[in-house]
């Protein structure tokens, strides 16, 4: 194995770009060990993110990046303990994060180990990551203690090889990104990114199990009221203001909420001995699954199951007090998420929110119909990961389905013109929509436009 892996770096040493230094890397590393998986994630400090910067074995999206920011995933553990991991089952840990893109799924065995470079600094010695070094497989199997070694070793030849300058001229090209994705609601958007993170999600809940049930069913109950008081809250809002399409949004999660048969199996789970958001992801993933929804072919009515995952997620959230306070919102902000519920969008500042950009969402879901109703520009089914687009320059092209990361000055300019453009052509149209509806001889007309199903009030004018 020494012979082996001095062969590997001295090839690696003398590729002639850092590109075709760590597709040699992986490759090798894969033939060497036998595995079936070997991947580079290198760290970018400056955004707090790894970037998958080279693999073999798993699939790299064109003209996408990959990218996992440093809290994130069992690569993320691994650099913030600077110690390797070696798991049989990776997909068990709780720090597991899956990445649909990547096509991970099928393999389980996971080895990985800090790029670490130590510097020198007077007498002090300092370490600095330089990124993460993965190898995996679908055997259920930890990698023996040769396998590990070899791996370590070869990770700190590496560091020696790779310079901090090396890495940050590479990264400049994953910095700016330009991200395809479902056009939802249309018109443009220049601002930071924001990532709420205190919005519960339902792959966060595990299972435990209490000595009280009395309390959990107390616990339960609070949580149902406050979510059927939010819902009949936000349900006259938005009538008073002429939206009644959102506003009966929050009438079928109200009566979602009020269903008997969904009550009683999530207090029958806190009888069990289960904590009430264990009993609450337990049923509703249940009820979500069920024929009713995931056997239609329609589009729409399978959205209907997302419905039932949002109240879900509404439900837990009530059952946290931590999330209770006041969030402190940017000025100005473009909102990052995995998913996104009519109620989360509801609670937003809408004078400040001028953006939305969802990684999982469909244009026919209730909180896309939101988006277009309130004039918001929005993009969903982007393949994102939220926390790393927290506080960077994002450009939301609603029109096209386009998000855009860290844009250049020049790009910048070009679609604030655009922005510009379309306030000045609403300006125009506000302006001439009470006029009366004339002919050149000015004989009046009656103009009327059937908007079908649309969720816009505002698309629809009257003129006479």
């Amino acid at each position: 194995m020494l012979t082996r892996l001095r062969e590997i770096v001295e090839k690696v040493a003398s590729a002639p770009r850092l590109n075709e230094a760590l597709n040699i890397l992986v490759t090798d590393i894969c033939l060497a060990m036998d595995t079936e998986v070997c991947s580079v994630y290198l760290a970018d400090h400056d955004r707090r993110c790894y970037y998958l910067m080279a693999t073999r074995g798993l699939k790299k999206p064109r003209g996408r990046t990959v990218t996992l920011a440093f809290d994130e995933g069992i690569v993320g553990l691994v650099g913030r303990l600077a110690e390797p991991i070696n798991l049989a089952d990776a997909q068990k840990h709780p720090s597991f994060k899956y990445i649909p893109s990547v096509k991970e799924e099928r393999f389980r065995a996971f080895l990985g180990v800090p790029c670490q470079y130590t510097k020198q600094l007077a007498i002090i010695q300092r370490r600095q990551l330089l990124g993460v070094l993965v190898v995996q497989q679908r055997e259920l199997r930890q990698y023996d203690e040769s396998e590990e070694s070899f791996l370590v070793t070869l990770a700190t030849q590496m560091a020696a090889i790779l310079s901090q300058s090396q890495l940050t001229a590479l990264f400049g090209q994953y910095r700016q990104t330009r991200i395809r994705a479902l056009p939802a609601a249309p018109g443009v958007a220049i601002a930071e990114g924001w990532q709420d993170a205190t919005l519960p999600l339902m792959e966060q809940v595990y299972q435990a199990s209490t000595l009280d049930p009395a309390l959990e069913r107390e616990r339960l109950t609070g949580a149902l009221e406050e979510a059927a008081n939010e819902f009949r809250r936000y349900s006259k809002r938005f009538a008073a203001g002429a939206q009644k399409e959102t506003a009966a949004i929050f009438d079928l999660y109200s009566h979602l909420l009020s269903d008997t048969r969904l009550r009683r199996e999530l207090f029958a789970e806190v009888d069990k001995g289960s904590v009430a958001e264990w009993a609450v992801k337990t049923v509703i993933e249940k009820f979500a699954r069920c024929e009713q929804f995931a056997a239609l072919s329609d589009n729409y009515l399978k959205e209907r199951a997302g419905d039932l995952r949002a109240l879900g997620q509404r439900l837990l959230f009530h059952l946290d007090d931590a999330n209770q306070g006041p969030n402190a919102w940017p000025e100005r902000f473009i909102l990052v998420a995995d998913e996104l519920s009519a109620t989360t969008l509801a609670e937003l500042p809408q004078d400040r929110l001028v953006g939305v950009v969802v990684r999982d969402g469909a244009a026919n879901s209730h909180a896309a119909i939101m988006v277009r109703a309130l004039g918001i520009p929005t993009v969903m089914g982007a393949d994102i990961q939220p926390s790393v687009l927290h506080r960077r320059t994002l450009i939301v092209d609603g029109y096209r389905g386009e998000l855009l990361v860290d844009p250049e000055p020049v790009l910048l300019q070009e679609y604030q013109r655009l922005i510009s453009e379309e306030i000045e052509l609403s300006r125009l149209a506000e302006d001439d929509v009470n006029l009366p509806a004339q002919l050149k001889s000015g004989e009046r007309i009656k103009v009327m436009l059937n908007a079908g199903l649309s969720p816009d009030p505002q698309l629809c004018f009257h003129l006479t």
